[in-house]
Order: C-alpha cells, then structure tokens, then sequence
C-alpha cells in the first residue's frame, strides 16, 4: 500500500474510530439506531477496534497487518449483512457499518495485489 492510501485508510478508520468512541449516541442517531445502553457499548467497542486497527495500518507497513486489518473488515462487512438480513431494527446501522468495513477490505485487498 502507498504512504498515501495506507495514511488516507487509517485517518478514516480512526476518525470513525474515535467517534465512535467519543459519541456513541450521534452515530447511533445518525443511522436511526436504537439508542440502548447495550446499542452505545457496541458502537465503542467497534470504535475501539478501528481505532487499533487504524493505528496499526500508521505504525506498521508489514504485510502480515495488511492482510490481518483485511480480514478482520471482512469478517465485520459479513456479520453485518447477516445483522441487517436478521433485524429490521438495526439494519440502517449494519448496512453503514458493513459498506465502511467493506470499503476497508477492498482497499487492503488492492493493496495487498499490488504489493
């Protein structure tokens, strides 16, 4: 991966990262989620997780994170279509998070064929 797109990956997820972590509640608002107690655990946790992974991409440009940060957005994108095929209540918020995993996946995917 370029300097560029790998620094241009990173900011996104840890910006996403990071608000999920600061504000739970807007992102929950924005995508019409419940706003539960449970639902603004999740919404950290998974702004934890981009938040990690966002500075693993920075700190690290060794082909095993590559690929790990690769996987791991596959594994969310996939477990966010079975979230919004299973729940009408919380498919806004799974379908947004599944494209932004995706769209992670896709770019370390070309990143990782063009190594």
């Amino acid at each position: 991966m370029s300097i560029a797109r790998g620094q241009l990956l990173a900011a996104a997820q840890g910006g996403v990262g990071f608000a999920l972590l600061a504000r739970p509640g807007r992102a929950l608002d924005a995508f019409a989620a419940p706003d539960a107690t449970y639902a603004r655990r999740v919404a950290r946790i998974l702004g934890a997780r981009l938040a990690v992974q966002a500075a693993a991409l920075q700190l690290s440009r060794n082909r095993a994170v590559l690929v790990t940060t690769g996987w791991v957005d596959a594994v969310h994108a996939l477990s966010m279509v079975m979230v919004a095929a299973r729940s009408a209540r919380w498919r806004r918020a799974a379908l947004a998070s599944g494209a932004f995993a995706a769209a992670g996946a896709l770019a370390t995917g070309r990143a990782i064929r063009r190594q």
